[in-house]
């Protein structure tokens, strides 16, 4: 499996032309398969899918009478449509766990260019980045947002927080990682602050499909 994985990725190149050697990626720990097959890993998976579901019902009951996206009913109706979609992928990257992935490929262009021992300054810098790009995009879609319901801001920003987890996974930082792991209660964090997110979407659309439409 990694030596197919290693073909695939061998067709990576800088502007050098320089090819990152064979023996990099023999070093990639990921494979496609289950990644948690634990009951709690499978009950988040149904969250997710729940919760598109939800999604997509909400859409429905939007009333769009058109495409024009001027109008809060349609721009309500093109939000769930597209919170749905996004759900049902990240139920399915819980068990393909490709953030996983992508920090292994990281790790060996890291290694490649001799910046490995200086990862965490960087890792620092791509999620400063990466929280200004995602503050500067949720800031842009709350104002587009601006004349819908109260309950699609809320479920935009339970999106926000499940990006904020998966970037804080992606990023791989130790204390972090470690912290996610720790139990209260016997639930570890990372199933709470996941879950979390998943039912203020979920919470979001109920109360949502429960209002009455005002637009005809």
């Amino acid at each position: 499996m990694h030596g197919n994985l290693s073909v695939k990725l061998l067709s990576i190149r800088y502007k050098t032309d320089f090819i990152i050697p064979e023996q990099y990626f023999m070093t990639i720990n990921w494979e496609p398969a289950i990644g948690d097959p634990t009951p709690i890993g499978w009950f988040i998976v149904f969250a997710y899918f729940v919760a598109a579901i939800l999604c997509f019902r909400s859409a429905i009951t939007a009333n769009a009478k058109s495409i024009d996206f001027r109008t809060a009913a349609n721009l309500e109706q093109y939000f769930w449509f597209t919170a749905a979609i996004l759900l049902i992928l990240l139920g399915i990257n819980k068990q393909l766990d490709l953030q996983s992935l992508f920090t292994e490929v990281a790790r060996v262009i890291a290694k490649l260019q001799g910046w490995y021992d200086n990862r965490r300054n960087y890792q620092l810098l791509f999620i400063e980045g990466l929280g200004i790009f995602t503050l500067a995009v949720g800031v842009g879609i709350l104002w587009l947002l601006r004349r819908t319901d109260v309950w699609v801001k809320i479920a935009l920003f339970g999106f926000c927080c499940l990006g904020a987890f998966v970037v804080v996974r992606a990023a791989s930082f130790h204390h972090v990682d470690q912290f996610l792991g720790e139990e209260i209660l016997g639930w570890r964090w990372n199933w709470i602050l996941e879950l979390s997110g998943i039912g203020v979407i979920a919470m979001a659309c109920l109360a949502y499909l429960r209002k009455p439409r005002p637009y005809r």
